[in-house]
């Protein structure tokens, strides 16, 4: 289940159990640096893709799959702990009882996944649940998870709490709050947040700040790049050139060593003529058709 907007920004306020494997280097995806960023930077919501809505889709079928066994439950709920640093944002918890639901769908590391019914679960999945029982006081965390190995199937497993890998979690992510989300303090000497967040910072505006001189240095590397990446580009066209004008008419060519080009035509997306549809079915075009913005980075000089 996607989290609201509300529950999003609000998690930038603490810790959440998600968070937590990243500060042990436990999280494949996440790095202490980026859990950090995450905290002090206002950003926009990621844009939907293909994956995460795939991803909502199939933990609301996990957990369906777990209330088979367990019974009803109440989908996305947030508990802070009363440290006020840590937090959790539960897929669901089972009504009527202190038990959490965690849903996880794999196909990276379906080895990792024991036998069903234990918390023989991924170190990072383990790691999670027990923060998840510490801030929202649970007795267990049920993980019911769509392992895809050899074939796909539903698991559920149970994590049960463990106090001193929870005193370990805590404390680190006291000191992580305290050394670093409080005093705005990188850690890991990582003084530049990943590029999607900067691109997805709340920008005031009209407004305009004073840049320090190794702005300039900065700048000048950039531009550096982007004519790298233009000369780049023109040796492709050229060499593509190169090798179409080989095939001539042909759709496929062999090489001396035996390997084959070929030149077939491909199914791409479909064409849309915005022009046309939008006189001819405005009312369906306005309600289909968003308008899109971005942002571009460029210099001018001083008027």
């Amino acid at each position: 289940m996607a989290l609201t907007p509300d529950q999003r920004r609000r998690r930038r306020n603490w810790l959440g159990a998600s968070d937590i494997p990243s500060l042990f280097g436990l999280d494949p995806y996440r790095t202490r640096s980026d859990t950090y960023y995450s905290k002090v930077l206002a950003v926009e919501d990621e844009p939907p893709t293909r994956s995460t809505t795939a991803g909502n889709y199939l933990e609301d079928a996990c957990i369906r799959f777990a209330e088979d066994t367990l019974g009803p439950c109440e989908r996305s709920v947030m508990v802070v702990h009363p440290n006020e640093v840590m937090a959790a944002n539960l897929d669901a918890r089972v009504i009527g009882k202190p038990e959490g639901v965690e849903a996880k769908y794999d196909a990276a590391t379906a080895a990792e996944w024991g036998q069903e019914g234990t918390d023989e679960v991924p170190a990072r999945v383990l790691i999670q649940c027990q923060a998840q029982i510490f801030a929202a006081r649970l007795e267990r965390v049920w993980v019911p998870a769509l392992v895809l190995g050899y074939r796909a199937e539903f698991r559920l497993y149970c994590v049960e709490p463990h106090a001193g890998l929870q005193d370990v979690i805590e404390r680190e992510a006291l000191a992580f709050w305290d050394h670093h989300v409080v005093p705005r303090v990188p850690p890991d000497n990582v003084l530049i947040p990943p590029l999607d967040l900067l691109r997805r910072i709340i920008r005031e505006p009209t407004s305009t700040v004073a840049l320090p001189d190794y702005a300039v240095r900065a700048w000048t590397t950039l531009e550096q790049a982007r004519a790298v990446a233009r000369e780049a580009e023109q040796v492709k066209a050229d060499a593509t050139a190169t090798v179409l004008a080989l095939l001539g008419e042909a759709e496929a060519g062999v090489l001396p060593d035996g390997r084959t080009i070929t030149y077939l035509a491909q199914r791409g997306a479909p064409a849309t003529d915005h022009i046309a549809l939008r006189a001819h079915l405005k009312e369906a075009y306005a309600t289909f058709v968003t308008d899109a913005t971005h942002r571009v980075l460029r210099i001018k000089d001083p008027e």
